[in-house]
């Protein structure tokens, strides 16, 4: 992504989706492997099936980690510049989902702490 090759990144993420869906498959509790497999499916415009892994991850996200919803956004906002505004048009969306989350996160915490 970096290196704005995105024939090279979309290879890269061919490879990932088979890594981290045989991460997912061994260890269904593996968050990053979620967060992989989802950061990979939607790179290769696979929205259906990056939908039930968004799901996956909303789910399994380690409770007491703030932040790991938040590295998922700075990737998936990096992985939506790299593509270009007509190949992410879908990542949207899943960005959105993922930022209402820490958005709610943000406020139950804040009652909790009232």
């Amino acid at each position: 992504m970096q290196k704005e090759n995105k024939e090279k990144m979309l290879k890269t993420y061919l490879r990932v989706e088979q890594l981290a869906f045989g991460e997912v498959q061994a260890d269904v509790d593996n968050y990053w492997a979620y967060a992989d497999l989802l950061t990979a499916r939607l790179a290769l415009g696979k929205v259906a099936e990056a939908e039930s892994v968004l799901n996956s991850v909303l789910e399994i996200a380690p409770k007491d980690s703030p932040y790991v919803f938040e590295s998922l956004l700075d990737t998936l906002t990096r992985l939506e510049k790299a593509l270009g505004e007509e190949d992410s048009v879908h990542i949207k969306p899943v960005i959105a989902q993922i930022q209402a989350r820490v958005d709610l996160q943000k406020s139950n915490g804040a009652a909790k702490n009232t």
